[in-house]
């Protein structure tokens, strides 16, 4: 009786590790930011935000309930650079002479970033115009971020002998209105506006004024 010849089994290829959950989140942050520049908040699908970030949906799924989940952290990390902004040059005002430097440097010139995520903040303000529980994520998103903004004027105050008004809330969001309407026309209007910022040229004597 002849012998069954002996089967041989390739090796198992090794599986690819799936990336930390802290770094999947991070690539669907990412491709959702490509992906509303690309097409809007609207325009923009779950499948086409998971092209931009190489993921499937269940990646997608795995991390946000929706684009208005994922729309809150991109605000949340382009809140998180901009406080430590704040507080690296809050912690140097020494004087109020340091204030229009601080703020020249603070709002520099925005890059393409920049302008591109006035356009997807833009865009969500529109939406949540429309739609009442947007409108509560961006509200409440808005308004820790005034808080810190809130600080900095306190502090912005102190170094200049001041004491600080109780209406600082008021004041930061006017604040807020000069540099998103200035951060809007630089966009519309690049080869026209100058290199420094409103908020930069006027803020300071605003708090003089106080």
């Amino acid at each position: 009786m002849s012998k069954s010849p002996t089967r041989t089994f390739a090796p198992a290829k090794p599986r690819t590790p799936r990336p930390p959950r802290s770094e999947t989140r991070r690539l669907v942050i990412e491709g959702a930011f490509a992906a509303f520049i690309e097409r809007g908040f609207k325009g923009a699908s779950v499948d086409f935000i998971c092209s931009k970030a190489g993921l499937s949906r269940g990646a997608f799924y795995s991390n946000f309930a929706n684009k208005e989940e994922l729309f809150a952290a991109l605000y949340e990390r382009r809140a998180d650079r901009l406080r430590a902004r704040l507080a690296s040059g809050a912690a140097k005002l020494a004087s109020a002479t340091d204030i229009p430097e601080f703020l020249e440097r603070l709002l520099e010139m925005p890059d393409s970033e920049e302008l591109d995520w006035d356009i997807i903040n833009k865009e969500f303000v529109i939406h949540a115009l429309r739609n009442e529980q947007a409108r509560l994520t961006l509200v409440d998103l808005r308004s820790k971020l005034r808080a810190d903004l809130c600080e900095l004027i306190r502090t912005a105050l102190m170094a200049m002998g001041k004491v600080a008004p109780g209406n600082l809330d008021e004041i930061a969001r006017l604040a807020i209105a000069i540099h998103e309407g200035d951060t809007t026309q630089r966009g519309l209007e690049p080869d026209e506006r100058g290199q420094v910022s409103l908020l930069a040229a006027f803020f300071p004597d605003i708090l003089k004024s106080l």
